[in-house]
């Protein structure tokens, strides 16, 4: 993967959606999710889409962490969580992509092989767009 271009003052999204699927770290329930492109401006946007939490939409800033044990977690006023969002959102940086929505029908991203390399070169394997 060539290094992001931070110098670009362009904002960046992905080239098209993709999706992965695995177990939550904490909760070992099967989990899937999609990273969809967004427009610019959007930011990394957390969505629920799995009853009862469907609706729920978080962006992923330091404003929503929440104190839970061992993960990043994202939460908002209803208590309805995005877990163990640290890996993702590190990939997410690192291949520069700055909008996005990220579809989860669980409250846990997927551990994987627990670092961001697995998601990295899921990134890479659709692209990254520069948008106006």
């Amino acid at each position: 993967m060539a290094e992001p271009n931070r110098t670009d003052d362009r904002q960046h999204s992905l080239k098209q959606a993709v999706r992965f699927s695995g177990k939550g770290l904490h909760n070992g329930a099967a989990n899937r999710v999609q990273l969809i492109p967004a427009p610019a401006n959007t930011g990394i946007v957390f969505r629920r889409i799995d009853a009862p939490a469907a609706g729920a939409e978080i962006s992923g800033t330091w404003q929503h962490i929440r104190e839970y044990p061992a993960c990043t977690c994202l939460a908002d006023q209803q208590g309805r969580q995005f877990r163990t969002t640290e890996h993702l959102l590190a990939a997410l940086y690192t291949c520069g992509v700055d909008n996005a929505v990220v579809e989860m029908d669980g409250d846990e991203v997927p551990i994987l092989d627990g670092s961001a390399a697995p998601l990295v070169e899921l990134i890479d394997s659709v692209g990254v767009l520069p948008q106006q």
